[in-house]
């Protein structure tokens, strides 16, 4: 089963259950509750040199720019996924 969902927020949860039936009988079962918390995530856009290394861009830590990015990692279904900046 797969969730497309559209405006989602970070929090929002989604939940479904399903059951069974076979030739138009109904069975008396159902599954656990399945939930999926919606975490909202974002690839910022200010790459900069971490003199500290304190993970926060300081005065005198300054840009760098032209910086390509790829991103790659596996979806839910063990798919493998790759993104790059198209600039």
């Amino acid at each position: 089963m797969a969730l497309a969902t559209e405006g989602e927020q970070d929090g929002d949860t989604y939940a479904n259950r399903f059951g069974l039936s076979v030739a138009g009988i109904r069975l008396p079962v159902q599954s656990n509750r399945a939930t999926i918390r919606v975490v909202a995530g974002a690839i910022g856009d200010r790459v900069w040199s971490d003199r500290d290394g304190d993970g926060l861009q300081g005065a005198d830590e300054p840009g760098v720019e032209a910086v390509d990015v790829r991103l790659t990692g596996t979806d839910d279904s063990g798919g493998g996924r790759a993104a790059a900046d198209d600039e």
